[in-house]
């Protein structure tokens, strides 16, 4: 009862689609949702179970998908029809909402990004291993957005002008000391004191990270000039010319906001000057969102 349930409620949402089709098979059962007038996606259902995890939204797609409850021979395709279609399922979701919003808002409010639990969610995420992580990673082991700033680049082409447009953007000079909230593998610490010749003081509360960026100061011949620390932002004391902090606010949380930018200020001389990169996210889906167990703020963030 409570999977036919679910599957009705899926279904409906599905059949909101105007842009591409999502095809479902589920035993002898075909459902088709979508007119197909864009891109196409094929699912293939294999226990019921999966219908009750899929009304949870994304993390429930994927917890479903992982424990083997359905599948997919495109998964890309399917991410692409939820895309062109995402303001319509989340109008829906902006108007039931209220029914959990409250519950969720109650838990939010207990829930602090302490030091012992940002270093527990850093170690889950970033410490998985760097051998995994090189797979997927360009050689300077960039992990955050790279800048395609001509069609073709290479990853790495993107990664290294992402990185030359922060020096440019910071006025990176020999005169500098520089202080890098969340160090990532040291690509940047080390790109900087190459190209640039400042001091760079980085830090990270993943010890993976930390292993491989002092290595990688080593082999560039920089330890001179770069300094990695495995300490909390929080902890960082000093002044400095220029902070950078890449794609690292989305691990702080939205309750920590002002924690972290007080932190920055006092981290930077009266007239420093700061560089923020940060993934960001639709102000209409942001309330939700930003109390949500949703995939990305679980597994990701």
């Amino acid at each position: 009862m409570i999977e036919r349930s679910a599957r009705a409620a899926v279904l409906a949402v599905l059949r909101r689609i105007n842009v591409g089709r999502i095809t479902i098979h589920e035993g002898g059962r075909k459902y088709v949702c979508g007119p197909g007038n864009g891109p196409v996606a094929t699912i293939y259902i294999h226990d019921a179970k999966a219908w009750p995890m899929l009304l949870h939204g994304g993390r429930g797609c994927v917890d479903a998908y992982v424990d083997g409850l359905w599948d997919t021979d495109d998964l890309t395709a399917v991410f692409r029809v939820a895309a062109r279609n995402i303001g319509r399922v989340d109008a829906l979701r902006k108007k039931f909402g209220f029914m959990g919003t409250a519950g969720l808002r109650v838990r939010d409010a207990f829930a602090r990004n302490t030091p012992e639990r940002s270093r527990n969610d850093i170690s889950a995420h970033y410490d998985l291993g760097n051998d995994m992580f090189s797979l997927m990673l360009d050689p300077m082991m960039m992990y955050s957005c790279a800048f395609f700033e001509k069609p073709g680049a290479t990853l790495a082409e993107a990664s290294e002008r992402k990185l030359e447009t922060v020096c440019e953007k910071l006025d990176l000079g020999p005169d500098d000391h520089v202080v890098e909230i969340g160090t990532g593998w040291g690509g940047f610490a080390v790109y900087a004191a190459t190209t640039r010749g400042c001091r760079v003081t980085t830090t990270t509360i993943s010890q993976e990270q930390f292993d491989i960026a002092v290595k990688r100061v080593a082999e560039a011949g920089v330890e001179h000039l770069v300094e990695c620390r495995l300490d909390d932002y929080r902890d960082m004391t000093g002044q400095y010319d220029k902070l950078v902090s890449l794609e690292m606010i989305e691990a702080v949380g939205h309750k920590d906001f002002g924690t972290y930018f007080a932190q920055c200020s006092k981290l930077l001389k009266p007239d420093g000057l700061m560089l923020l990169q940060a993934i960001t996210i639709d102000d209409r889906s942001y309330d939700i969102s930003k109390i949500t167990r949703s995939f990305i703020r679980t597994y990701i963030f």
